[in-house]
């Protein structure tokens, strides 16, 4: 990579960060990226120009295909105001004659998709942890765990189990407690 677009990439990760955040961060990238611009000669409006490649996806379904969708749909929209504009697409494309062999790309700018890999890599990281709280969560929200050390009593919490307990009483906290009496239409309760 010349020198050249090596400033042009920076320049365009500094124009993510600015377009993607708020307050004084946004700000901040706003003006280093100006003077960084300015001291090389270097118009803003080549970062703009910065032709789309398509990169592709690692994952084919589940929970990380769908919050990569949200995330991208969420560009989008801040972006350009609409989850329909085109900068940022997913698609699926054969990759032979088989139907069922085939991959997920995306159509983006090399600046989206270091943010796009940005935001993925921070929110499925917290995703996968809260995930891993949840069954203990909801046996929480619902009087069902046994205080620790009740069934096993060799041993004490480890660091790890410690903070996924913390974090279980926090997602506690924003559940709704399972109702166990059913209810029947029209019957008064016997």
């Amino acid at each position: 990579m010349s020198d050249k677009a090596a400033i042009i990439a920076r320049l365009a990760k500094l124009r993510a960060l600015s377009s993607g955040s708020s307050g004084g961060e946004s700000e901040a990238a706003d003006l280093l990226m100006r003077r960084l611009a300015e001291r090389h000669g270097i118009d803003l409006a080549d970062i703009d120009d910065e032709a789309q490649r398509e990169w592709p996806l690692d994952f084919k379904a589940g929970w990380r295909l769908d919050l990569f969708l949200q995330i991208a749909g969420r560009m989008r929209y801040d972006m350009h105001g609409s989850v329909d504009a085109e900068r940022i697409q997913v698609f699926r494309r054969r990759l032979g004659r088989k139907r069922s062999n085939s991959a997920l790309f995306v159509r983006c700018t090399e600046s989206e998709w270091i943010e796009l890999e940005a935001r993925f890599s921070v929110l499925s990281a917290d995703y996968a942890r809260q995930l891993a709280a949840f069954p203990r969560a909801f046996m929480e929200r619902n009087d069902l765990l046994l205080p620790f050390g009740a069934v096993r009593r060799d041993r004490e919490p480890s660091a790890e189990e410690l903070e996924l307990a913390k974090l279980a009483g926090e997602l506690a906290l924003g559940m709704r407690r399972t109702v166990l009496a059913k209810q029947i239409e029209g019957r008064a309760a016997e």
